[in-house]
């Protein structure tokens, strides 16, 4: 069986990990989220912060 290298990193808030996310993501890459309502609903407040729309759309 390969072994894979792994990491976790943690962050103080939901925004947080998003634009971290976002600053590692590439050209096609998909960022999901998912949890509680809370979490997506903080994910949907930062986007228009972030100035990302995280769907793909214009």
């Amino acid at each position: 069986m390969p072994r894979v290298k792994s990491s976790v990193l943690t962050f103080v808030t939901v925004t947080d990990a998003l634009q971290h996310a976002c600053n590692e993501a590439v050209e096609n890459d998909r960022i999901v989220t998912f949890g509680s309502f809370y979490t997506v609903a903080e994910v949907m407040r930062a986007q228009s912060a972030l100035r990302f729309d995280l769907r793909g759309e214009s």
